[in-house]
């Protein structure tokens, strides 16, 4: 309790001090001086003589005799320049002339205009505070060269562009803070060289691409806040890498993929906050090793599965947000400990499950029920089921559920189609949850098996006349005419199709054509589909059984279906038997003509 009352009197004291000091950075000091008359050694320019005034006024020592500050007494100058909150406007050109500073502070006022490309020429510099400023275009690339840089505040500013590469040259930086600006491109692939790092703020801008990996690079880190960006594809691995990080903030940004299990070992974690991405698949079980925890945001992302039970571990934790996405289950004692925490929302999760069966209609159907089907009418939630049918008609519907199992009565299945069955749940802390399970119930017509039963052929030329065919259907076709039955060469017609029973049809086909040569038979199952099945033609060779053509085959495409090997041992055996005829033939009429 005392944590949340200090807590408390942090915010309360942070808002006071805000209202107090918000007049002052609203106050513009604007320049008395006049540049016409500075000296030629003038330390700054004409757009910068209210930072003249300013430093003037504060550090009199500097004041030549006239008001001006000129370039030898703004090189001799050492250790800090403060004029934070002073409500100065104009530019900072000139300031590249302090070259002995160690610290210089110049936050929270008006200043317009680009940071001086020269800012490399403060060497000495340990902290640069820009923040609360004005300040617009690139961050010049020779902010690099600040080799004795610990700290760089940038924050709320106009900056625009890329951060620099050379950005990674400060080695000895600590707290770097580019935020709230509209910085674009992605981050330097290389940020882990900054192995001194313990506070990176880059939230509220415009950068997108991933987090590099060599983030995990930076061991001393505390404090990441990459929130407010266009940031995507996965959370790298080795985020797990930061063992000192308290905050780690990542929310509203386009992250994709799961959560890597390597946030579990993130011991000193307090704040995580991953809301407002695209997140998906379940939460790592690994989550319940954060002891450390008090505020863990997951809301609006696409998390799935069951909310693991090793979230109970996290015994410090206050506030918890799991809204907004599409859980399926929440065991009861998870359940309890998530509606036990000082601050919690659980509500609106939604998500769709399809299936696919080959089933005639009017029949039960029976598929895997989500568990919060079962679970969550124990948490106060009461559901309305709603059948949408392949026709766009809907019905209440009251399927049955149990032992994880939901069936659909078939007296509500009387079309084949795709039906949508949509589960609306309200009441208690989950109000509302929707789910939604698609399931087609396909009942067309396919051909399941094409015989080559008998041929009859002209012996003297060689050529079938007619030929008997079974085909077998995956169902029984009352009506089934054999105009139904296309054959792809007019010169051949069937000349009588005959039902056997059962999906079983057998039809004959005569025309003449040469033996060996292929016939395509088709049967058009729908407009837009048809099975496609070869019938090779020979004579003298009986129950040949063809290979079933594919039912996606498209009009016009002929699988090839080769004579089976029964078929070439025979042609093999009837071959040999010509031979051995032939040769006793020979040896026979020589005997005679001898005798």
């Amino acid at each position: 309790m005392s944590k949340k009352i200090n807590q408390l009197m942090f915010i309360i004291f942070s808002v006071v001090l805000f209202a107090f000091t918000l007049p002052l950075i609203g106050q513009k000091l604007n320049a008395t001086s006049d540049p016409l008359l500075a000296p030629s050694d003038w330390a700054f320019e004409a757009s910068s003589v209210a930072l003249n005034d300013a430093i003037v006024q504060k550090y009199p020592t500097l004041d030549n005799g006239d008001g001006f500050v000129t370039k030898e007494a703004a090189s001799k100058f050492t250790g800090e320049l403060d004029l934070s909150l002073q409500g100065i406007n104009g530019t900072i050109y000139g300031i590249e002339n302090f070259i002995n500073l160690t610290t210089l502070n110049l936050s929270m006022n008006h200043f317009t205009g680009e940071i001086p490309a020269n800012i490399d020429a403060l060497s000495k510099l340990k902290f640069l505070y820009l923040y609360s400023n004005e300040l617009s275009g690139e961050i010049p690339s020779s902010i690099g060269n600040l080799s004795e840089l610990e700290l760089l505040d940038l924050i709320v500013n106009n900056l625009s562009g890329e951060i620099p590469d050379s950005i990674v040259q400060l080695s000895n930086v600590q707290y770097l803070s580019l935020g709230a600006n509209h910085l674009t491109g992605e981050i330097p692939f290389d940020i882990g060289k900054l192995t001194q790092l313990e506070t990176l703020v880059l939230s509220n801008n415009k950068l997108s691409g991933e987090i590099p990996t060599s983030i995990g690079e930076l061991s001393k880190l505390k404090y990441l806040y990459l929130e407010k960006n266009q940031l995507s594809g996965k959370i790298p691995d080795t985020i797990g890498n930061l063992l000192n990080i308290s905050y780690l903030f990542l929310h509203d940004n386009q992250f994709s993929e799961t959560i890597p299990s390597s946030i579990g070992d993130l011991n000193n974690l307090k704040i995580l906050f991953l809301y407002n991405n695209k997140l998906t698949g379940e939460i790592p079980n690994s989550i319940g090793q954060l002891g450390k925890m008090e505020y863990l945001y997951l809301n609006n992302n696409q998390l799935t599965g069951e909310v693991p039970e090793s979230i109970v571990s996290l015994n410090n934790l206050y506030y918890l947000r799991l809204d907004v996405n599409q859980f399926t289950s929440i065991k009861e004692h998870t359940y309890n400990y998530i509606t036990s925490r000082y601050s919690y929302i659980i509500k609106d999760q939604r998500y769709t499950v399809n299936y696919s069966i080959a089933h005639p209609v009017n029949q039960n159907y029976t598929f895997d029920a989500l568990p919060a089907y079962e679970q969550f009418p124990n948490y106060g939630i009461t559901y309305t089921y709603t059948l949408k049918l392949p026709d766009g008609t809907t019905k209440t519907v009251v399927p049955t559920i149990s032992n994880g199992k939901i069936t659909i009565l078939g007296s509500d299945l009387s079309q084949a189609g795709t039906y949508s069955l949509q589960a609306y749940g309200r009441g208690g802390d989950l109000d509302l949850v929707y789910y939604v399970t698609n399931f087609l119930i396909d009942d067309s017509v396919s051909l399941e098996e094409l015989n080559y039963i008998s041929a009859i052929a002209d012996g003297s030329s060689h050529k079938v006349t007619s030929t008997k065919i079974i085909i077998t259907l995956s169902k029984a076709i009352e009506g089934l005419a054999k105009e139904d039955l296309v054959l792809s060469d007019t010169n051949i017609e069937i000349t009588n199709l005959k039902p056997l029973g059962n999906g079983v049809y057998e039809l004959f086909i005569t025309g003449d054509w040469v033996e060996g040569t292929s016939v395509d038979v088709s049967f058009v199952i729908s407009p837009s589909a048809r099975t496609l099945a070869n019938v090779i033609i020979t004579p003298n060779v009986r129950t040949t059984t063809l290979h079933k053509a594919s039912q996606q085959t498209t009009e016009g495409q002929k699988p090839s279906l080769p004579i089976t090997g029964e078929a070439t041992v025979e042609f093999i055996i009837a071959g040999l038997a010509i031979v051995i005829s032939g040769i006793v033939f020979v040896k026979t009429s020589r005997y005679f003509k001898r005798n």
